[in-house]
């Protein structure tokens, strides 16, 4: 069976890196979520009368293989070796091409750079 989990946007919460998993610790206020993930105190009002909610399966994926992590054969050190390895790319990526260059352009050089993610096993 597929774990359910909760999603919530706010009000232009695409701003602020929403929609988010809704995870509010114990004893927390939605305000007090809200103000952690990111949200601005100054529109909390608002967020408080015209959040959406909804429910998805939590469908997380391994990146090496794109199987569920329960029938993934990877073990966290090679997950987090690909993680650091692609990290580390794309910051030459973005330090070698500056986003001030035509945009497509840098998308191009950017794409060349990680394709040899696409399949590192």
């Amino acid at each position: 069976m597929t774990k359910k989990i909760t999603i919530y946007d706010p009000p232009a919460g695409w701003k602020y890196g929403f929609p988010k998993q809704y995870l509010p610790k114990e004893g927390e206020t939605f305000r007090e979520t809200l103000l952690r993930d990111g949200y601005p105190e100054k529109d909390l009002g608002l967020a408080e009368k015209y959040s959406r909610f909804w429910e998805e399966e939590d469908c997380m994926t391994c990146p090496l293989c794109n199987k569920p992590y329960e029938e993934c054969e990877h073990n966290f050190e090679d997950i987090t070796e690909y993680l650091q390895e692609a990290k580390a790319l794309l910051f030459e990526a973005v330090n070698k091409y500056p986003v001030e260059t035509d945009p497509k352009l840098w998308t191009v050089r950017v794409r060349a750079l990680l394709e040899k993610y696409d399949n590192p096993i």
